[in-house]
């Protein structure tokens, strides 16, 4: 028999609905092992003796003709599906019906099997592979293939196991074939582990972040980003958007500061404000380039919130500034101070006597005082000049203002 004898035997009224139900079919061999299948619903039109009540004829190890059976002496079958399957890269088999029992594997299949059980032909298609795998897991496919367990040396391998209906002169049996995707679903799995792992990384990170392309199209962004833009962008999906639809607060005047990136390659750090439910909020903006072979292709922006150190730095600068004035007042004072305090010595010096002595002893007490005082001026005026250089503050001071310590001359009190 040929190949086009054997693909004219392969018949079912749909070949949708003859996988289905021979996916049903196996479905239920390796549910229930040992036990019947129930009638099937799809017919093959045949004269047969051998039919049951749907129409299909069946064909067992047990009943079979001997020129097809796989212990006779000739196996028509395993020779004809032997020209289709020996050099397939995926398992075949060929499994009677109702039992279950193989009678034929391809070599792909025997090389697989040979590894759980020496002699493929004393099994049924339950004993070699399992629904059920480690741990009791339970594998879903759906009608048209089946995911099960091939458990080799202790090891579950994931087979992908599909079939089809097939009527070969008075018998009709069912052709498997199973694929292994042990690899593509750890793949799958990796992938899919490996983006949860990227999209938690980047939703932990506590600033916004945002990457677009050379078109300003939104590539990546973060949970953050997502929770600001939300009072400006209702769109759930924002990927693919424009930077400038979704946050027109972050590309700049005409997009500018992006077209920079893109065009020198260099990061551009920038401080931007944003109102947000009516408050006022401030941002540090950091665009840095992603680069392709030497050329930016996309630009990762990072902004963070910086209200508080905003406030902060204003509430600094404010007592800066307080600061100043009250030194300005202090030298100002003091100047108010000495000059009536000389006016003071130099009327008590011409009054003489004890009285006029125990003036001046009092006036050179207070001038003492004030000279402390223009001390912590001195110490107080160095600060500031340390606080003027880290907060860039320039303050033009009044000329006449200046540390008051010489400013008074007195006589020596013998």
């Amino acid at each position: 028999m040929n190949k086009r004898d054997l693909y004219e035997c392969t018949c079912s009224p749909s070949v949708d609905e003859g996988i289905k139900q021979a996916v049903s079919d196996l479905c239920f061999m390796l549910n229930n092992p040992g036990k019947e299948i129930p009638s099937a619903e799809y017919i093959f039109d045949s004269g047969s003796k051998k039919s049951d009540e749907s129409g299909r004829n069946n064909i067992s190890a047990d009943d079979m003709p001997a020129e097809y059976c796989p212990y006779g002496d000739c196996d028509v079958i395993s020779r004809s599906m032997s020209c289709l399957f020996s050099v397939s890269s995926e398992m075949v088999f060929a499994v009677s019906y109702p039992d279950g029992k193989i009678f034929y594997a391809n070599p792909v299949a025997i090389k697989n099997i040979e590894k759980k059980n020496s002699d493929v032909f004393k099994n049924k298609i339950s004993d070699i592979f399992s629904i059920k795998g480690p741990d009791g897991i339970v594998l879903m496919g759906d009608d048209t293939k089946l995911n099960v367990f091939l458990e080799v040396e202790g090891c579950y391998e994931l087979i992908e196991l599909t079939a089809n209906g097939v009527k070969f002169g008075d018998c009709s049996f069912i052709l498997v074939y199973g694929r292994n995707i042990s690899a593509a679903e750890k793949m799958r799995r990796l992938i899919h582990e490996s983006e949860v792992q990227y999209r938690s990384t980047i939703n932990s990170i506590p600033d916004g972040v945002v990457v677009v392309n050379k078109e300003m199209e939104i590539v990546i962004y973060n949970q953050f980003f997502a929770d600001i833009v939300s009072e400006i962008y209702f769109d759930d999906e924002i990927t693919g958007k424009k930077l400038g639809d979704v946050a027109p607060f972050l590309p700049g005047r005409l997009g500018l500061e992006y077209r920079y990136v893109f065009t020198s390659g260099e990061s551009l750090d920038t401080t931007i404000k944003h109102r947000i439910n009516g408050k006022l909020t401030y941002y540090e903006v950091i665009k840095t380039p992603i680069f392709d072979n030497g050329e930016v292709i996309q630009v990762v922006t990072i902004f963070r919130d910086r209200t508080k150190n905003f406030h902060l730095e204003e509430l600094k600068k404010e007592a800066f500034f307080q600061i100043e004035k009250n030194m300005e007042q202090f030298a100002i004072l003091n100047d108010h101070v000495r000059n009536p305090l000389q006016a003071i010595i130099g009327l008590a010096d011409l009054h003489g006597g004890d009285l006029g002595n125990k003036i001046i002893s009092q006036a050179h007490e207070i001038d003492e005082i004030v000279t402390k005082l223009d001390a912590g001026w001195i110490e107080s005026d160095k600060v500031r000049e340390m606080l003027s250089r880290h907060y860039g503050i320039t303050v033009k001071r009044r000329p006449h203002v200046q540390s008051p310590i010489g400013m008074m001359k007195t006589h020596e009190i013998s």
